[in-house]
């Protein structure tokens, strides 16, 4: 392919990821605050990340048997459109709480690092920080996705495209410009798998490319611990799969690929 070829096709992949993003933030920015499963447990978990505080976040009760703390923090909580298919967002005029509201919290049903990542969007609008949330989860998607394409080796391509393509819609165009940690986990296996195959077929490790699939393959693999249980063990065993599958297919056995794997496994262990 030529230099004039190879320079369009670039051009045409980087304003797909543009288009990715722009897309996942018009859906984040259109959907009404609480709209994404389980929002009011997971917007006071945000809320309440950095400890609780007065006039942001104060317990409302004991934390229950299976990891909740019931709490009030300085968001609006009237979501009239939950639960109603004939009502649309559109009954929720979106007035800034003007006195604490009850919410439920995380207390060890998920890991802590989502919340704390999204905490420090936490401001006095409410509503102007939960889109600063959505926005920078659909920033992180469309940044995973175009390093995968554009690092990862030519081969996959398609298979990531197929992974992203075929799961997107419905749930997950909703889910991932979301302040739901399903976002991560959705971002971080959709790509994890990629960034460790290529990783370990690079013909050497000092290549800049494969250490910059090593470098996101630990941090797409951080993205899954960082956000669910169930995710850090489909990446654990995501991971093992594809390393057998690269080796089979005649990646080179370097000790470090093996350190890389087991070093995901026991941080995915102890998530």
């Amino acid at each position: 392919m030529s230099g004039k070829a190879m320079k369009s096709v670039s051009i045409r992949g980087l304003l797909g990821i543009v288009g990715l993003w722009v897309a996942f933030a018009a859906w984040g920015y259109s959907s009404p605050v609480g709209s994404s499963p389980d929002d009011d447990f997971h917007i006071g978990s945000i809320w309440c990340a950095g400890g609780f505080e007065t006039g942001l976040c104060e317990p409302n009760g004991d934390v229950t048997e299976i990891g909740e703390q019931p709490v009030f923090i300085s968001v609006t909580r009237n979501f009239c459109y939950i639960y109603q298919p004939t009502s649309s967002g559109k009954c929720f005029e979106g007035e800034q709480a003007t006195e604490l509201q009850p919410f439920r919290a995380n207390a060890g049903l998920y890991p802590g690092g989502f919340y704390k990542a999204q905490h420090l969007f936490v401001g006095s609008d409410s509503f102007n920080s939960i889109y600063m949330m959505r926005l920078f989860n659909s920033a992180i998607a469309a940044l995973f996705l175009g390093v995968a394409l554009f690092a990862g080796k030519r081969s996959l391509r398609p298979g990531i495209m197929a992974a992203w393509t075929f799961t997107l819609v419905p749930l997950a165009m909703f889910i991932v410009p979301s302040t739901s940690p399903s976002s991560w986990a959705y971002i971080g296996l959709a790509t994890n798998w990629a960034f460790l195959y290529s990783a370990m077929k690079a013909q050497s490790a000092k290549e800049p490319l494969a250490i910059l699939n090593w470098i996101m393959y630990f941090a797409s693999a951080a993205l899954c611990i960082f956000a669910r249980s169930d995710a850090a063990v489909y990446v654990a065993f995501s991971s093992v799969l594809i390393g057998f599958i690269a080796i089979l297919s005649g990646a080179p056995k370097r000790k470090f690929s093996l350190l890389a794997i087991t070093a995901v496994l026991l941080s995915a262990a102890t998530s």
